[in-house]
């Protein structure tokens, strides 16, 4: 189980460095079902969350764990990730960012 959680924390992450290059920055943890996507630019949390819901992706507002740190972004589960929900996601966020 550990492998393949960890297998599908480096697919979202290889697909988000290829797709979007320096407008995000992904933290891979170590372990665990989420990480971090931090938003370069002055992309807003807001159209990507309501966007995201509307597809069936349940994600988080970064800003809402960063108490003193103005950063942007999404708080993302891997638990289900496959390449297809994977490309869906990326598809979804990039749309939202035309």
């Amino acid at each position: 189980i550990t492998r393949t959680y960890a297998e599908r924390r480096q697919m979202l992450a290889a697909a988000l460095k290829k797709r979007f290059g320096g407008r995000v920055t992904v933290t891979v943890p170590d372990g665990g079902l989420q990480m971090a996507i931090l938003f370069e630019e002055k992309q807003d949390e807001e159209p990507a969350l309501v966007a995201l819901a509307r597809d069936g992706f349940s994600v988080g507002r970064l800003s809402a764990y960063c108490l003193e740190a103005k950063m942007r972004g999404l708080v993302v589960g891997i638990a289900d990730a496959t390449a297809e929900r994977i490309d869906q996601f990326c598809t979804v966020l990039d749309d939202c960012w035309q």
